[in-house]
């Protein structure tokens, strides 16, 4: 990590207690806003990891991090605020499919997602349940 720049005050420089500084330190990224922007991008990079990982996004999607600093100066221009923000742009959730069925209830059309028309299997012997069932577990 690169260490802040130092700069030695001229004319008009800083002053402390009535007395001339000698030197200060200049802001970078690391000390920005008192680290608040290091900080918050890490939190949103915490975010968007979580979102990569997360089986029901896309992958291909590219997810951003925006870190925004706003300088704000004050009229004298020697002074002001500076503002920092981080926001991040996820990939959404992929819409999920499952199969309906229409049917006429009580007056109303309703959907069911099993087919009531759906011919319903009859287990005859020595079949081997679907659950993963070894021969141990043949119905009889």
């Amino acid at each position: 990590m690169r260490s802040a720049a130092r700069f030695e005050s001229g004319q008009g420089g800083l002053t402390q207690g009535g007395k001339l500084k000698e030197e200060f330190l200049a802001v970078d990224l690391t000390t920005l806003s008192g680290g608040a922007a290091i900080e918050r991008f890490q939190r949103e990079l915490d975010v968007v990891l979580q979102n990569v990982l997360d089986p029901n996004t896309d992958w291909k999607t590219a997810r951003e991090i925006l870190l925004k600093v706003k300088i704000c100066p004050q009229e004298s221009r020697r002074a002001g605020t500076i503002k920092v923000s981080c926001a991040s742009k996820l990939a959404g959730y992929k819409a999920h499919q499952a199969p309906y069925f229409v049917r006429a209830h009580e007056g109303r059309s309703v959907i069911v997602q099993e087919d009531p028309d759906q011919m319903e299997l009859q287990l005859g012997p020595k079949v081997v349940p679907m659950n993963g069932g070894k021969e141990d577990d043949l119905v009889e």
